[in-house]
């Protein structure tokens, strides 16, 4: 989201100050929601894209950009590995 706020320097001269904030949010995807689809397709990156978009305008939220980041093997969504679930061994 950016903000312009007028400031008046010493010299009485007004100059423009964004103020820039960014938010990284982690999203998990389940593939039933996509089906067969690649999550790293660019169409189906630019729908996700689109509909979160649209979820952020219907809660009153404006002025916000949304972008993938990219990891260094070009890519925006991985596979998460299962975790297995470790039992404490206790001894008697």
């Amino acid at each position: 989201m950016q903000q312009l706020i007028n400031t008046v320097p010493s010299s009485n001269q007004t100059s423009d100050v964004w103020i820039v904030m960014r938010k990284v949010v982690k999203l998990r995807i389940k593939a039933k929601d996509l089906g067969s689809a690649d999550p790293n397709d660019p169409a189906v990156k630019a729908d996700i894209l689109r509909k979160l978009q649209d979820r952020l305008e219907a809660k009153g939220v404006s002025g916000v950009t949304l972008k993938w980041r990219k990891q260094p093997d070009g890519k925006v969504f991985h596979k998460e590995e299962k975790r297995k679930k470790q039992r404490r061994k206790t001894e008697l």
